[in-house]
């Protein structure tokens, strides 16, 4: 028989939505794009590469902050992004705008003549290129 838990230990639960990953724990920044996971950098590599772009933290976040513009502009005011060790966190404000932001920009990101035609449509003013 084991023992009663004395402390409270919280628990991490990590559910893939590719390209991201949400923690369901109640942490600040639940949704992460992790850039250099190999899947995710095959996948959007060469995207970036095709449109003169770094693959760098910095321009995924401002490609983020466009496609929320876009797709979510509701959410614009509220997201902020952190990033830790080439992980992109993303946190769109609260819980209903996350379930709201990993349902609209999952299928685009799945769907690469939808997401080919915003990089090329991208606003290029805030973002890095070689």
């Amino acid at each position: 028989m084991q023992p009663a838990s004395t402390g409270s230990a919280t628990t991490t639960h990590i559910e893939k939505i590719f390209p991201f990953s949400i923690d369901t724990s109640d942490k600040e920044y639940a949704v992460s794009i992790h850039i250099e996971d190999v899947t995710v950098s095959s996948k959007y590599g060469s995207l970036f590469k095709k449109y003169k772009l770094n693959y760098d933290i910095e321009t995924w976040q401002e490609v983020m902050t466009q496609m929320i513009r876009k797709w979510l502009p509701y959410m614009e005011s509220t997201v902020s992004f952190f990033d830790d060790n080439k992980i992109l966190y993303i946190q769109p404000g609260n819980k209903i705008y996350e379930g709201s932001m990993t349902e609209t920009l999952h299928p685009i990101f799945y769907d690469m003549a939808t997401l080919d035609e915003f990089f090329k449509n991208l606003d290029r003013t805030n973002l890095d290129t070689p």
